[in-house]
């Protein structure tokens, strides 16, 4: 005999909460629920509190898939940074994501190497992932992704340095397929730099950088130092390329020092490479400036920790990736923006750099 089947009711989802359900518990339209969710300027601070704390009480979570589909659009920007960048890359990072944030803007992350083949390969992921725009802090040649932009509303920006550009854009104006692009004026601010160092005394210098084949923006800092020591009837400076590391800035730092006759300033592209050679130069009982100077491509925060503070070049992650956020927002918006944005590094003197050690 067949036993009867025996069925429970099961108690129905309960369904999610719509854009209609917020508006009718915090007493607003709709339309005033869909402005603080696109992050509208017309929207009150007060009103767009209230909207967002009741949207968390009742654990609302905007649809993106259904958003996408209705609008045609995926209010996503993506970022790519090459993996050597740190612990700069991370607040580029931060300020990027928060402004797109603000901006109504989601973030995809794209990691790559400084290589032009791996920064096409990431622009293209980004792509088939349907963003609106992109931020690369690595090189990107007009010529090498023209074919991959062409017949896309797409907006593309890059870092650039005056006269050596990651990326094509130049100050005559953008092309069909020119990215846009700030710029740092790497190039220009080391030569200030090394105009500071040679005005102190110091005739043998080094280098210490990433390999510039693969590292446009350490080219253009490379150059510009060379173009002032070679002004100055000074012998070329000695290059060590190397990863961008604490324990490849402690390496380079020891071979310098191995030389028959060692530099008395070095400078290096990175906060980290600077580490090492700090911690190196402490192992051998070496002061910093007394003995030997180091400068770097560093960021206020970093050379203010560091003991003594680093002197070198500075840029502000912080400042480069809001920037970016804000300029590809408003080519989006089709909004008025300068298609080079002039971000300058600054060169500033601090404790790791004085006149070399009498001979």
């Amino acid at each position: 005999m067949r036993r009867p089947l025996v069925k429970r009711l099961q108690e129905p989802a309960p369904s999610r909460p719509t854009v209609n359900d917020v508006a009718r518990a915090a007493g607003v339209s709709t339309a005033t629920v869909s402005r603080v969710l696109n992050a509208s300027a017309d929207v009150s601070e007060a009103l767009k509190i209230k909207v967002t704390q009741t949207m968390e009480q009742m654990g609302y979570v905007r649809d993106a898939t259904a958003r996408a589909l209705a609008t045609k659009r995926s209010f996503l920007l993506g970022l790519i940074l090459p993996r050597r960048m740190e612990p700069f890359g991370s607040s580029v990072l931060a300020a990027f994501e928060n402004t797109n944030k603000a901006n109504g803007f989601g973030t995809l992350l794209v990691r790559s190497s400084w290589t032009r083949t791996d920064i096409r390969e990431s622009l293209r992921h980004l792509l088939e992932n349907g963003v609106e725009g992109v931020f690369s802090a690595g090189p990107l040649e007009e010529t090498n992704i023209a074919a991959l932009i062409m017949g896309r509303e797409f907006t593309l920006i890059t870092l650039a340095d005056g006269e050596a550009v990651c990326g094509t854009a130049t100050d005559t104006g953008p092309s069909a397929t020119a990215p846009g692009a700030i710029d740092l004026a790497l190039g220009a601010t080391a030569r200030r730099l090394a105009a500071n160092v040679t005005a102190m005394g110091h005739r043998r210098i080094a280098i210490v950088t990433e390999p510039l084949v693969e590292a446009p923006i350490c080219s253009g800092l490379a150059h510009g130092i060379g173009q002032n020591i070679s002004a100055a009837g000074i012998s070329a400076p000695l290059i060590i390329e190397t990863d961008c590391s604490i324990e490849a800035g402690a390496h380079a730092f020891a071979a310098l020092m191995e030389q028959p006759e060692p530099p008395t300033m070095v400078f290096c592209f990175s906060d980290a490479l600077a580490m090492g050679m700090l911690f190196e130069a402490g192992r051998r009982g070496l002061a910093v400036p007394q003995d030997v100077s180091i400068a770097a491509l560093t960021s206020p925060r970093a050379a203010r920790a560091m003991t003594p503070a680093l002197s070198g070049i500075e840029l502000d992650p912080t400042e480069i990736g809001a920037l970016a956020a804000e300029s590809l927002n408003a080519r989006i918006k089709a909004r008025p923006v300068a298609h080079r944005l002039r971000l300058p590094a600054t060169v500033t003197l601090r404790d790791s750099l004085g006149p070399p050690k009498a001979e």
